[in-house]
């Protein structure tokens, strides 16, 4: 299992960002997230941690801070008004999301958990392939990754939380277990030569899919929110999202 690191997608971030100008605005804004949630990261592995409840209540204005000084004005507000909410009510939603692996959390409290779950989850021991949730945590994939092995290529699911990458079998729709090769076409587009849409005609579901070998520098987490278009495409055809992304696509 693997994982890139917090500079890797900071970087990242700012290299799509110059380079796909529909997506710069929420790139540059990630980046920001980016580098908080690293701050956040590096105080939940420090000696000493706290409760869970005192470390929310210190931790969590840092993303407050963050998202008011550079969020959009919808994300500005709705800092705002978790900010007057109380600290309880911090502590209860973010306690709930963290317990709950399938609820769907809003962004603040993903964004803030996402740091929380890299430092609580390591790398399982032993785990070469794994199903359709991570082995980590628990949740569900947010991108999936092609990347060259010996003569052919390995597929992984990335995690939506703890961001730990895992194999998982080529030919598979992770959502409903659809193997009929007929049944999962991908689909390109030009702009995005390293991206695809691995989607599922059974379950009408699809996953980003990263390309490594077209782009070794490519963190698919961060592709991910770069692809505003693709992502546009798939659910004007009808598709859904496996599992929505950071701000919601």
């Amino acid at each position: 299992m693997s994982r890139p690191s917090w500079e890797q997608r900071v970087e990242r971030a700012g290299a799509l960002a110059a380079r796909h100008g529909a997506a710069a605005g929420p790139l540059r804004f990630y980046q920001r997230v980016a580098a908080a949630q690293q701050d956040l990261y590096r105080e939940f592995i420090a000696p000493g941690r706290p409760d869970d409840g005192a470390l929310i209540r210190r931790s969590f204005p840092c993303l407050l801070e963050a998202v008011e000084s550079a969020g959009t004005a919808e994300l500005r507000q709705s800092a705002e008004e978790v900010r007057r909410s109380g600290e309880e009510r911090w502590v209860a939603g973010i306690l709930d999301a963290w317990h709950q692996a399938e609820t769907d959390a809003g962004f603040l409290v993903r964004a803030f958990l996402q740091p929380w779950a890299e430092a609580c989850c390591p790398a399982p021991a032993g785990v070469s392939a794994a199903g359709n949730h991570c082995p980590a945590c628990g949740r569900k994939p947010q991108a999936a990754t092609l990347r060259p092995e010996f003569d052919g290529m390995r597929r992984r699911l990335a995690c939506s939380l703890c961001h730990w990458e895992w194999d998982f079998r080529r030919i598979l729709c992770p959502a409903c277990g659809e193997t009929g090769f007929d049944a999962l076409p991908a689909f390109r587009a030009e702009e995005y030569p390293h991206l695809r849409v691995d989607a599922c005609e059974t379950c009408r579901t699809y996953l980003l899919t990263v390309d490594a070998s077209r782009d070794p520098d490519a963190v698919p987490l961060v592709e991910d929110l770069a692809a505003i278009p693709l992502h546009l495409w798939a659910a004007e055809q009808g598709y859904r999202r496996l599992q929505p992304n950071l701000f919601g696509l």
